[in-house]
């Protein structure tokens, strides 16, 4: 009342004053430690990014450039793909030639030996008008070669 205070009140109020410092303290220090270690994460954080930044970077350059080389690919492929349908083009219109080619040989083969039978005809008609239809007198030199002349 008169601002004395008892020795044990003060001891008391002293205790108490000093367990609330000693508290006070302690949640300074932890506050401290916690913002020393977010400042060390944020650190951490900083150069983990910029770390992450440079692999990116370098992924990124090396997606254009395998995207340039697929594109590049994929143009050569088309041209190679064009090429080759010109190629198919010229070897069906060969084919087609070549068949029609052999269709004339074989009309020409057919002809040759139409021919040669009527030669063979109008000779031996020849051979009787004259009167030398016997087989002395044959007009082609060896029977191998009239064998095969009328094989074919």
């Amino acid at each position: 009342m008169f601002g004395f205070l008892s020795g044990r009140r003060h001891r008391a109020e002293l205790a108490a004053v000093k367990t609330e410092a000693d508290r006070l303290r302690t949640q300074r220090d932890k506050a401290f430690d916690e913002r020393d270690i977010a400042i060390r994460n944020r650190a951490q954080i900083v150069v983990q990014n910029a770390a992450l930044h440079a692999a990116n970077q370098r992924l990124e350059g090396s997606r254009k450039e395998l995207g340039r080389r697929l594109d590049s690919a994929h143009d050569t492929e088309l041209r190679e793909l064009s090429d080759i349908s010109a190629l198919e083009a010229r070897v069906v219109r060969a084919d087609a030639r070549a068949q029609r080619l052999l269709k004339v040989i074989a009309r020409g083969g057919d002809a040759l030996r139409a021919s040669r039978r009527r030669a063979d005809l109008l000779q031996s008609r020849l051979d009787d008008a004259v009167g030398l239809s016997g087989a002395a007198y044959d007009w082609r030199p060896d029977k191998s070669q009239r064998a095969k002349e009328e094989a074919s």
